[in-house]
């Protein structure tokens, strides 16, 4: 019997399914980051809000939010100047009765002429420690100008907590 050649057999086996092993990694890699960039690219846009009037000065990209304690969502709105005079606006969410820590919004100031419109983005961070359930809030605009601040309008928004 050739102990030799028996050898030989083994140690070629052995590599070709190393070389199986290794195609197969990179294969399943490959797979994966073809479906991770086909997911990102399919994750939904947040749209654009509609543009506000006069009846209705505060306009958003959409009336509910769905989130999870800890996440952040982003909403647009769109916000025209029904006062007389040209000021400073800031839309913001003070937060709701049930949020212990109320919803933080990020939102830029914008300087508004009257009749005018502007966009806002606003980037919502729902509190780790807010229960499961659905609240009721408003997005507030209010307006600064000649040093006084007052509330320009308000819009109810539905916030989902998953």
């Amino acid at each position: 019997m050739n102990k030799k050649g028996s050898m030989e057999l083994s140690v070629n086996s052995i590599v070709i399914l190393v070389i199986a092993i290794v195609i197969m990694g990179l294969i399943l890699a490959f797979v994966r980051s073809k479906f991770t960039d086909l997911s990102s690219s399919l994750e939904q846009q947040e749209p654009d809000a509609a543009t506000a009037i006069s009846a209705d000065p505060i306009s958003l990209s959409r009336t509910t939010i769905g989130a999870t304690p800890g996440a952040t969502a982003v909403i647009k709105t769109n916000v025209m100047n029904v006062n007389g005079t040209s000021g400073t606006v800031s839309v913001f969410i003070p937060g709701c009765n049930a949020f212990t820590g109320g919803v933080m919004p990020k939102g830029i100031d914008k300087i508004i002429a009257p009749g005018s419109t502007e966009s806002f983005v606003l980037t919502l961070t729902v509190p780790g420690t807010v229960a499961k359930g659905t609240y009721l809030c408003a997005v507030h605009a209010n307006i600064t100008a000649s040093g006084n601040t007052g509330e320009m309008a308000v819009k109810d928004i539905v916030i989902k907590v998953q």
